[in-house]
């Protein structure tokens, strides 16, 4: 079986439902051998236990609330380069704002 480059991502800043669904994912990809980044607020409780277990992180998103199109489009553009940069096969978006 072919490895696959994974890119998940979460905007929630504590480590609630959703997000402990995405760690669990993302751990037991990297667990199979897949490579995962998980890209997520700098400051977010998720980015701490990423990096506890060992997963790579990508904290240079905002993930700001509401609409706030200058603050998407930096967004945007940080996950499009990392997509090319690190080749992402599959990237797995978990929230209405990522």
């Amino acid at each position: 079986m072919n490895k696959l480059r994974i890119l998940h991502t979460n905007f929630h800043k504590y480590l609630v439902g959703e997000a402990k669904r995405v760690l669990a994912v993302s751990a037991g990809l990297h667990k199979c051998g897949h490579h995962v980044i998980l890209a997520s607020p700098a400051k977010s409780a998720l980015i701490k236990q990423a990096k506890g277990i060992g997963l790579q992180t990508f904290e240079q998103v905002n993930f700001g609330s509401g609409f706030n199109p200058m603050g998407d489009l930096a967004d945007i553009l940080a996950l499009r380069g990392l997509i090319n940069r690190e080749r992402i096969d599959i990237v797995h978006t978990h929230g209405s704002k990522d």
